[in-house]
């Protein structure tokens, strides 16, 4: 196979002598300036599974090597991790110290091996979860790069989109149930499934590296960083433009405490129930969700655009008209005379721990929850219809009842816009992704 060497085999001149790429954007001077070696890397295990002992060995490991002067690949193969180890050791044999960038479909797995020939410190690895490893170095010199999270596509999926020459070979040819181990002889169908993986995954990152005029150090690390940098782009210029509506401490504080997601409880009534189905239907049960929310609030709904001014107390008649010409509350009230329209109404108007917080409840009984007094922080926001006519949806008031209300603050939203009449941009880019 052309370009295809061993441990042994390899002529390991071709990389120590590659120049070290620097990052002009960065100050050379700096400590924490990190340089790369003028090449892209890729890595991959093939394991077979012992069901006896539940566990999985590596049978072959390929390194697959790009050089960014003539996009040459080379290939180096092994089969313990002990040439892994001999490996890496000759790729250090140099005097420029720069690190190896080395991309891993789906790093999380191949780390659970690594970690059995090397001692991660915690500033060496980088997991957006647990068990979810975005990145990590090794010996200060080789740093591992999760290319399915930078990508958020499977190999077979990212090589095909890139419509690169190295595409993943067929499974069902390869046959991942026969057992290999690492003395077990390779097929060259075998040894090709093997090596087309990081040649592939390679052609296709310098690809989608190139497309978006990107370098070894201006590539982001997950796919959304795409998006946020066109994003900051786009919003260069807006903070300081806006600047006058940025809430106060006070303001923030309010608005934190009034932040509300949307309800993923059961209801407290039919919790620990079961509902008898009648096959497939559920006789009397329905729900419904709305696709694409979060855009649609932010392109057809009106938000603030001046800053929030306190007003003191007020009645709930000057609530009402506030919110009649289109003011933008937020304030603490207390609500007296509540009571449920029907137990098992589903809605209901405020979140019963953040009313907890602001009664001081520690916890609520059956006599707490159902008791008429409501204590709390209601933000008039369009997002979820927040105002004091969720509360007189969900609960009856008392009529004649007045709604004391302290730490008021109110502001003017921006103008609706008409309908069909695309937003105005205001000369800035419109991004989209594919």
């Amino acid at each position: 196979m052309e370009n295809l060497y061993t441990v042994n085999t390899y002529n390991y001149n071709k990389i120590q002598n590659l120049p070290c790429l620097h990052d002009t954007r960065s100050n050379k001077g700096s400590k924490k300036a990190k340089g790369y070696k003028n090449c892209m890397c890729a890595f991959d295990i093939e394991t077979t599974r012992l069901e006896d002992i539940e566990q999985s060995i590596m049978y072959i490991w390929q390194f697959s090597i790009l050089f960014l002067d003539d996009l040459h690949i080379d290939t180096i193969i092994g089969r313990t991790w002990t040439e892994f180890e001999l490996f890496l050791d000759k790729l250090m044999n140099d005097d420029n110290f720069a690190y190896y960038m080395i991309f891993v479909h789906n790093l999380s797995y191949e780390f659970q091996f690594l970690r059995g020939i090397y001692t991660f410190s915690p500033d060496e690895v980088f997991a957006i979860k647990s068990r979810k490893i975005l990145k990590c170095e090794m010996l200060e010199r080789f740093e591992f790069r999760c290319s399915y999270l930078q990508t958020n596509m499977g190999l077979d999926s990212f090589t095909k989109k890139m419509k690169v020459e190295h595409t993943k070979l067929s499974g069902e040819i390869f046959d991942y149930s026969k057992k290999r181990y690492p003395w077990t002889p390779l097929t060259d169908y075998e040894l090709q499934y093997s090596v087309n993986d990081t040649v592939g995954l390679l052609e296709a990152m310098y690809k989608r590296m190139i497309l978006a005029n990107d370098n070894l150090y201006t590539l982001p690390l997950t796919s959304t960083g795409y998006v946020r940098r066109e994003t900051k782009k786009a919003m260069y210029g807006w903070a300081r433009k806006h600047r006058d509506i940025f809430p106060t401490i006070d303001v923030f504080d309010l608005l934190e405490e009034a932040f509300r997601g949307g309800d993923t409880h059961a209801n407290r009534y039919y919790s620990g129930t079961v509902i008898r189905a009648d096959g497939k239907k559920i006789l009397g049960i329905g729900s419904y969700d709305r696709s694409s929310s979060y855009p649609d609030v932010v392109e057809n709904c009106v938000f603030p655009m001046t800053r929030f001014v306190f007003i003191g107390s007020i009645t709930e008649n000057d609530i009402e008209k506030k919110l009649d010409r289109g003011k933008a509350l937020l304030f603490r009230c207390k609500i007296t005379g509540l009571e449920q329209i029907d137990k098992y109404y589903g809605a209901s108007g405020q979140r019963m721990r953040r009313v907890a917080a602001r009664a001081k409840a520690v916890v609520l009984n059956q006599d707490e929850l159902d008791d008429d007094a409501l204590i709390a922080l209601i933000e008039d926001n369009p997002t979820y219809n927040r105002d004091p006519k969720v509360i007189a949806r969900a609960r009856s008031k008392v009529m004649g009842d007045e709604i004391p209300v302290s730490s008021s603050v109110t502001t003017t939203p921006s103008a609706p816009r008409s309908e069909g009449k695309k937003p105005d941009t205001g000369g800035k880019q419109v991004i989209s992704f594919r």
